[in-house]
């Protein structure tokens, strides 16, 4: 009964909306607790050196140091490849990319090594560049993103504050916060 995972490496956890899935990877395995079936299962994906997984309603999506995307459908266990195009994975491979997935099913790609942040509304639409700032030569890192309960977007970073973009609309809002 529960959550039982043996490994000789770190895990890193993570759970869906409804917290009735917990997932748990670590650079090669990936594992999905069931809450209500209390059942824990090693996920089958075909990628070494996961960098980060994410579960949806619909999907657990995993990200690799090289960038290679993939889905697994949380019902029926399929795995598909996520296209990502090479003006991306030039910026992304072997810089340790992140991913988050918003209420609506968009995705979210950035690493914390340079400024790019890259997102794609669903499956069926093309990626694009995020630029939170005009000026491509100040130095800013994506430290994280998050939604909250009105669905705007969250970017926080190292050097320019916090960003928020509003559902449907390509308006980017920045606070920041200048003690001195």
């Amino acid at each position: 009964k529960g959550l039982h995972i043996a490994s000789d490496t770190i895990l890193h956890l993570g759970i869906n909306k409804q917290h009735d899935k917990l997932w748990a990877y670590n650079a090669n395995s990936l594992y999905l607790y069931d809450k209500r079936q209390d059942k824990t299962k090693k996920m089958a994906h075909g990628m070494a050196n996961i960098s980060e997984a994410h579960i949806s309603d619909e999907f657990i999506y995993l990200i690799s140091e090289s960038g290679m995307l993939k889905a697994i459908n949380v019902n029926t266990l399929s795995v598909m490849e996520v296209p990502m195009p090479e003006w991306v994975l030039t910026h992304i491979s072997g810089q340790t990319p992140m991913l988050y997935v918003d209420g609506s099913g968009g995705l979210w790609v950035h690493t914390f090594q340079n400024s790019k942040l890259y997102y794609k509304r669903n499956q069926s639409t093309n990626w694009k560049e995020i630029t939170l700032s005009p000026d491509q030569n100040l130095f800013n890192r994506v430290r994280d993103i998050t939604e909250d309960q009105n669905g705007n977007i969250w970017i926080i970073t190292s050097h320019l504050g916090a960003f928020i973009l509003k559902p449907g609309s390509e308006d980017i809002q920045h606070f920041t916060n200048n003690p001195f």
